[in-house]
């Protein structure tokens, strides 16, 4: 009932703002006319022709007024209600606003607090922040290349053995992640050894790969591959209940949903998106992109839309072959430095 009075009150609101002078003087038109049309008799048997004078019928004018009056007084409640049905709205919508900015800046709270010990010089310092998440994302590329150089070990012994590097890159995550002293991977006891010698300081397997020249930074090989679960738990956690709660909002039209995640990305660092998708590919932050849950995090909403594929462990046609699900022409505008075009030529 309630959508057919708001039918029916926009048609005649729009009606009134678009011909208001129209409006107005068919209103005074009624009034003047009212008696001479009610005291005449019509096509419906209604005849109030011989009832007397139009005072004895109708008490002269009072009554055509009060209809039209009783008209505008409920024009005049129906806009008050629908006024305060979206002041409700609005404040609604306001609050969702103040959380996201709250919750923006709990993330960036918990981005600052992460922690990694790096070496300057051979001088030990600890690193917090962004340059804590780029010393994290060197310290698990050195993890995954120790894993692949222990499988081409295996390849040269044998000729049919197969390296999958979808594999290693799922086994190094469990390494990175967990830490080199959880639920050890029997396959991979050189990659542990090699560990352990970083760990001790005898090899520079722990930054033997890359570095930052940059900051000439590199990896504390004391607290190379210890794991991350604890500070990457709930930040992982917070990220995504931010990013679902502005998704699934009521309040939001597409347009403000992307707005508001374009935001959040912003503060996240080629490095912070690298690991995001790491995490989801890894199986541990499935949910970021997944058809079992109809979630697509990344496909429609790019939340690793600033990766630069030099960052990467895997080459741009690695990472779309990630996705499978999602279309090629989704895929042209997933990612703002990987262009779909040339690698799927280059394929």
């Amino acid at each position: 009932m309630e959508k057919r009075i708001e039918v029916i009150y926009g048609k005649v609101l729009n009606f009134v703002k678009k011909y208001k002078t129209t409006s107005i003087c068919c209103l005074f038109l009624f009034i003047l006319a009212s008696p001479a049309i009610f005291t005449r008799s019509c096509a419906y048997s209604l005849d109030f022709s011989e009832t007397g004078q139009i005072g004895d019928t109708f008490a002269i004018m009072n009554p055509f007024i009060a209809i039209v009056a009783a008209v505008l007084t409920f024009v005049a409640f129906w806009t008050q209600y629908k006024a305060n049905k979206e002041m409700l709205e609005n404040n609604d919508k306001q609050q969702e606003e103040r959380q996201f900015y709250e919750m923006l800046k709990i993330h960036k709270d918990n981005v600052n607090t992460l922690k990694m010990d790096a070496l300057i010089n051979d001088r030990e310092i600890t690193v917090n922040g962004m340059l804590a998440m780029r010393l994290i994302r060197i310290e698990f590329t050195n993890i995954f290349l120790l894993v692949l150089f222990e499988l081409e070990q295996k390849k040269s012994i044998d000729q049919t053995f197969v390296i999958d590097k979808n594999q290693a890159f799922h086994d190094a995550y469990e390494i990175f992640f967990r830490g080199n002293k959880w639920n050890k991977i029997e396959r991979l006891s050189l990659v542990y050894r090699m560990i352990e010698e970083a760990q001790k300081g005898k090899t520079t397997y722990a930054n033997g790969t890359e570095d930052d020249s940059r900051e000439n930074m590199k990896v504390n090989p004391i607290k190379f591959a210890l794991g991350h679960i604890e500070e990457f738990d709930p930040y992982y956690r917070h990220l995504y209940h931010m990013v679902k709660s502005i998704v699934l909002s009521k309040k939001f039209n597409d347009e403000e949903k992307m707005r508001y995640l374009k935001i959040l990305r912003a503060q996240m660092t080629s490095d912070e998106q690298i690991l995001l998708l790491y995490n989801w590919f890894s199986g541990y932050g499935e949910k970021w992109e997944s058809e079992k849950v109809n979630q697509y995090f990344f496909s429609k909403y790019y939340m690793i839309h600033n990766i630069f594929p030099d960052d990467s462990i895997f080459e741009p046609h690695e990472i779309y072959n990630m996705f499978p699900h999602v279309s090629d022409e989704d895929k042209m505008n997933m990612f703002e430095h990987i262009d779909f075009s040339q690698v799927n030529r280059a394929i």
